[in-house]
């Protein structure tokens, strides 16, 4: 059981190398990143309907664009109407539209707690198709996860700049708030590791030696 154990480490160590090393790959994060856009933008959009929402690139100091980040803009359809109005009846070549933002990392959000994800399955030592039917279960719930932080945070974003849609008081504010804040990265490994304790250990030959411990414990 030593031999599994450090087995088990030695491959999870290599395996989160290799998926960091992976999505930091300019090809690969591009490409992810191009759907991952895609995606949240749809999303917010759907949930969203009645502010006017799209995506933007976000630009380094170097004015270099970060792959890693996006921005969700977000406005109130009849402000900008108005101000667009406005600008063109007093003949304005340029007019400063009433739009915000939220900043979302792929990194930090989505990448870093899937490697970890990966790995923990890889590792672990158990039959393959209970590990892929694990692994497919895990990243279904993940997903249903990452999809529920984004629409929060774009939700709390929304209602903080007080567009007049959206907005949130009291206890809900104040609710909506805190999950936000609690939904960090650390959060998200835990997540990761409660599925992969659900989904993958109870299926490893470590958790048949486990229950034998314990049941020699309790006789």
């Amino acid at each position: 059981m030593r031999n599994e154990i450090i087995r088990f480490l030695i491959l999870f160590g290599f395996c989160y190398a290799f998926c960091i090393l992976l999505f930091q790959n300019a090809a690969v994060y591009k490409s992810l990143n191009a759907k991952l856009r895609v995606a949240i933008t749809a999303l917010d959009k759907s949930f969203f309907s009645k502010a006017e929402i799209s995506s933007q690139d976000v630009y380094d100091d170097q004015n270099k664009k970060d792959h890693n980040r996006m921005y969700i803009v977000f406005g109130n359809p009849k402000t900008i109407k108005i101000e667009m109005e406005n600008a063109r009846r007093q003949g304005l070549s340029e007019v400063r539209i009433s739009t915000y933002s939220a900043q979302f990392y792929f990194f930090q959000m989505i990448y870093a707690p899937l490697a970890f994800l990966l790995s923990l399955f890889v590792a672990t030592k158990m039959p393959w198709k209970k590990m892929m039917k694990g692994l497919a279960y895990s990243i279904l719930i993940f997903t249903i996860y990452m999809g529920i932080k984004v629409l929060l945070y774009t939700y709390f974003s929304i209602s903080n700049e007080r567009i007049g849609l959206y907005e949130l008081s009291g206890w809900k504010e104040q609710f909506v708030s805190f999950t936000v804040s609690a939904m960090s990265i650390g959060f998200s490994m835990v997540l990761c590791f409660c599925l992969w304790l659900i989904f993958g250990l109870r299926h490893s030959s470590f958790y048949q030696f486990l229950q034998s411990v314990f049941s020699q414990i309790s006789k």
